[in-house]
């Protein structure tokens, strides 16, 4: 008997010690992220995610004469990027970094994410990522990483900061996904369909034509064209027509933010320029104010190696969590 109720004895104990240990991970909360959907987290912030690509930079959406950009710190390497477009829910200030911590798991590591945010109209970014109160932003949150390790299931963290000696749970939200999918989650269009961002734009998308040499249809005079670099490149050239519905003055170049994806899902930036009206001259996107109304034509350039062109290839449309996909 003495040994039967020494027995006993351990194990309420050990179903005490799993009470307890059960009651403690209960009180952290962690939720799920989902993709096209806005997620709301920790009365923070609520977000869409636009994109996770593997890349060798990260620049900014509009490219500009000069503007930063961000490499790996070893040429073997890349950077996975998650970007979001995130609001503000609070009503004061949000310091992002200093409120909200990111990692990714690969392979049993973790590794702390960065973080970027565009600013001057998408001409640039900053690692300085502040929110005003109920406004939003696109952010970049990236790592440095072998690509050889990508190939697998990666969980992507949202985690709030909590002190040590803090009373306050910590909240948690929790994205898994494999790169080769990503595509998956972005809406199929077809080209001379038309993209409505509601209450922002219209988008015709005309035509991805490859040349050595970009040009004005109608050139007259002194007229500006486009060259590739290296005679071993090609421009993808695709043009749009687009067309200012939001009620108010917008810069041409912030009508989207499109990307050439390669066959593995590699993202390259466009240079992005209008046609005249008369077809007689090309110029920056930047430097053209469209009215509430007024439509113009858009050109995104992509110079890509000739291995580039030559193999499967599409073009990503993301403006605000909204993302499109067009196979050229």
């Amino acid at each position: 008997m003495k040994k039967i109720f020494k027995i006993f004895l351990v194990c309420m104990m050990i179903l005490t010690v799993t009470a307890c240990s059960g009651g403690s991970e209960s009180s952290d909360t962690a939720t799920k992220i989902k993709w096209n959907k806005e997620n709301k987290f920790a009365d923070l912030i609520s977000f869409k995610i636009e994109a996770i690509d593997q890349t060798k930079m990260i620049t900014p959406d509009v490219i500009g004469t000069l503007y930063t950009y961000f490499e790996p710190a070893d040429a073997k390497n890349v950077l996975l990027d998650l970007t979001m477009w995130v609001t503000n829910v609070t009503d004061s200030n949000l310091k992002l970094n200093d409120e909200i911590e990111a990692i990714f798991t690969i392979d049993n590591t973790e590794y702390v994410a960065s973080l970027l945010a565009s600013k001057d109209n998408g001409g640039s970014l900053t690692s300085d990522v502040s929110l005003e109160a109920n406004t939003a932003n696109k952010v970049h949150y990236y790592v440095e990483v072998d690509p050889e390790k990508l190939d697998q299931k990666i969980e992507f963290s949202l985690n709030t900061k909590v002190e040590e000696d803090s009373d306050e749970n910590k909240k948690s939200a929790t994205l898994d996904f494999e790169l080769k999918d990503a595509k998956e989650n972005y809406e199929a269009k077809n080209l001379n369909d038309v993209i409505t961002f509601d209450g922002y734009s219209e988008m015709t998308l005309q035509a991805a034509n490859i040349a050595k040499e970009v040009a004005p249809a109608s050139p007259v005079g002194l007229y500006t064209y486009y060259k590739v670099n290296d005679e071993n490149n090609s421009f993808v050239d695709f043009t749009t027509v687009v067309k200012n519905i939001s009620g108010s003055d917008i810069m041409a170049s912030n009508i989207a933010t499109v990307n050439l994806l390669d066959v593995n899902n590699n993202p390259y930036p466009a240079t992005v320029v209008y046609e005249k009206d008369d077809h007689s001259n090309l110029e920056a996107a930047s430097s053209l104010t469209l009215k509430n109304d007024q439509s113009a034509i858009i050109h995104y350039i992509f110079e890509v190696g000739d291995d580039v062109v030559n193999e499967a290839k599409s073009i990503r449309i993301s403006r605000q969590g909204k993302v499109y996909i067009i196979n050229i």
